[in-house]
């Protein structure tokens, strides 16, 4: 899964990550992201999330987390593309 996800300093963006869990928020963790980290630049950063096979229909909860963040704002997610894997799990 690539996110397309932007942390602006302007608007005081604390950054963080993006988690992603199987069937709720404490489910089994698929996958998560490298930091979003804030930046003077509004353009959004690229984050590619590699995600645990699994069969079957699920939701799935996408967790936005920062340790240091408390209520503050932490990032905008503009996308999410999903992306097939081939057998060596490589898009």
């Amino acid at each position: 899964m690539t996110l397309q996800a932007a942390a602006p300093a302007a608007y005081q963006a604390k950054g963080g990550k993006i988690a992603v869990y199987l069937d709720g928020p404490t489910g089994t963790l698929l996958g998560e992201s490298e930091p979003i980290l804030p930046t003077s630049d509004e353009a959004p950063v690229s984050r590619r999330v590699a995600l645990q096979p699994t069969s079957g229909v699920h939701d799935l909860y996408f967790v936005f987390t920062s340790p240091d963040a408390g209520n503050g704002f932490l990032f905008a997610v503009m996308t999410a593309t999903f992306e097939a894997a081939t057998k060596d799990g490589q898009p």
